[in-house]
């Protein structure tokens, strides 16, 4: 089972819920498939020293960008211009010769800036244990490129291909059932929401994973990946049977009992799996933070999946338009689709916190 995950710059998905899940879906899943712009940077982070000099630049101006330093922008591409200009000057004087050495060493000290700027991030917020899930074929980040006034956006593009394919299985944060999805019968059918109501059912209890890189996540998934065999295969065959059925009004309650039905009995078992982990049981004996996430499987419609990625400013509002329309041309933008979210307790308790005012900028942590 492959399941993917979408985030943008913009994207309102806190920063610990984004590393939550994803560390969650490691455990569980054959594959995680990420275009996030965290994730593009921690890639980038990680082969600084073989990457060209003009994309080195193209990074640096990012991270000002991100940190809100026009100015410094504005000087780095003159900054730029000029080593190029002098770089390529021909018969160069002697004040030429020092001015290009000059900007040679400015041009090593940026690196080492970036570099350090990219090392403190990894640091605090415990990323290294993605290198090894990297290198191993579990993590597949998928290189950023997202232009939001676009009908080419390539986020958006591979969204709309993920719902043509039947096992393909989108992976979201808490945020998903905060008003969005989950609302009465009335509100999620009606024709203005574009929003169906959804059901879900508990997978997995997984203790807070801060503490552990990656050797110890490895080991974890690998005793928890035999164990899931049966679930991958009890899904994908759960989604093959939904993807041409309707999820709307007259449908409703007939979906949701085959759904509770299929599933219930199955992901009991799975609890009781990450109830008795021994690992999980020693995290929870350790840590000072006791707070939980649970592995959640829902079912509603492709509509209502893309109506959220553009609440939640991972699409255009053109780009749902399109999305819809070009699924329509091959089945019902209302058909019936599977996805898996993670409920973290210390991500509500921060998604409450967004109901207060200046503090959203502090949550949604961006490098």
């Amino acid at each position: 089972m492959e399941l993917q995950f979408y985030k943008t710059a913009d994207s309102t998905i806190l920063f610990t819920s984004e590393m939550t899940l994803i560390k969650t879906a490691l455990l569980f899943a054959d594959k995680v498939n990420v275009t996030s712009f965290n994730f593009h940077h921690f890639a980038t982070s990680l082969n600084l020293d073989k990457m060209p000099e003009k994309d080195i630049i193209k990074v640096m101006h990012t991270i000002q960008e991100r940190q809100g330093n026009i100015k410094e922008n504005a000087d780095l591409a003159i900054f730029y211009k000029n080593l190029l200009m002098m770089r390529n000057r021909k018969n160069k004087a002697k004040n030429d010769l020092i001015f290009l050495a000059q900007l040679e060493r400015t041009y090593t000290i940026l690196v080492k800036d970036v570099a350090n700027y990219f090392n403190l991030f990894n640091e605090n917020n415990n990323m290294a244990c993605f290198e090894g899930f990297i290198a191993d074929g579990t993590l597949n980040i998928i290189p950023f490129n997202h232009d939001k006034q676009s009908e080419t956006d390539t986020i958006g593009h591979r969204i709309m291909d993920s719902f043509l394919h039947a096992t393909s299985f989108h992976l979201f944060d808490e945020s998903i059932m905060r008003g969005t999805v989950k609302l009465t019968a009335d509100e999620a059918f009606s024709d203005s929401s574009h929003v169906g109501a959804s059901a879900d059912s508990d997978v997995l209890s997984i203790p807070n994973l801060d503490s552990l890189g990656y050797n110890p996540l490895r080991i974890i998934r690998n005793e928890l990946l035999d164990g899931f065999k049966l679930f991958h295969k009890e899904v994908e065959e759960l989604q093959r049977e939904i993807t041409e059925s309707l999820w709307n009004f007259e449908t409703y309650d007939a979906m949701q009992a085959k759904f509770i039905e299929r599933l219930e009995a199955i992901t009991n078992d799975y609890k009781k799996t990450g109830d008795e982990n021994v690992y999980f049981q020693q995290i929870k004996n350790s840590t000072a933070d006791k707070r939980i996430s649970t592995l959640r499987i829902g079912i509603t419609s492709v509509r209502s999946l893309v109506y959220y990625y553009w609440v939640r400013n991972v699409i255009s509002i053109e780009m749902r338009t399109y999305i819809i329309n070009e699924i329509e041309k091959h089945k019902s933008a209302d058909s019936c689709s599977l996805f898996f979210y993670v409920e973290s307790e210390r991500g509500n308790e921060e998604f409450d916190k967004l109901m207060t005012p200046n503090k959203e900028e502090e949550l949604l942590q961006k490098p």
